[in-house]
């Protein structure tokens, strides 16, 4: 994926979000997956982050999920409400 569809795929991914507005953090986990972090400054690979930017991101939803009260859960094999976060690879 090139950074040209990423974006495309983010503009599309928020409109229909703001068509939806529901709130739907009690439904299922959300996952958030990442693949690879580096030292240092990131790359223009649209599949490696910074180790620093990886922390940032971490921080954020930490914050957004104690503000929500969505818990961080295990990634299993049924669904429960939270965020889960792992690792491609």
């Amino acid at each position: 994926m090139n950074r040209t569809k990423y974006l495309l795929a983010v503009g599309l991914a928020e409109a229909t979000a703001a068509v939806r507005r529901n709130n739907t953090t009690s439904f299922g986990t959300r996952t958030l997956l990442y693949h690879d972090l580096v030292v240092g400054t990131s790359s223009n690979d649209l599949y490696l982050l910074s180790a620093s930017s990886f922390q940032a991101h971490i921080e954020a939803v930490s914050q957004w999920a104690r503000n929500q009260r969505v818990p961080f859960v295990a990634l299993a094999a049924k669904p429960q409400p939270g965020i889960a976060v792992t690792f491609d690879d």
